[in-house]
């Protein structure tokens, strides 16, 4: 503690995770998620089991 009595301004760390937030642009997600569908039709593909869950998000209608 410093001589105040405060330890410091900061919140305290609860949880073991890096102080800073990656940003992950909106082109990797594509590309992680094309990759995960690859992966998963290709699973089916093989014989592989799956359930599908129920969604509560509606896709916009193709036009």
């Amino acid at each position: 503690m410093y001589r105040d009595g405060w330890a410091s301004a900061m919140e305290p760390a609860l949880v073991n995770a890096p102080s800073r937030v990656e940003h992950v642009s909106k082109a990797q997600k594509q590309r992680e998620a094309d990759a995960l569908r690859s992966s998963v039709e290709a699973h089916i593909a093989a014989g592989g089991a799956y359930h599908r869950l129920p969604t509560t998000v509606r896709r916009a209608e193709a036009a």
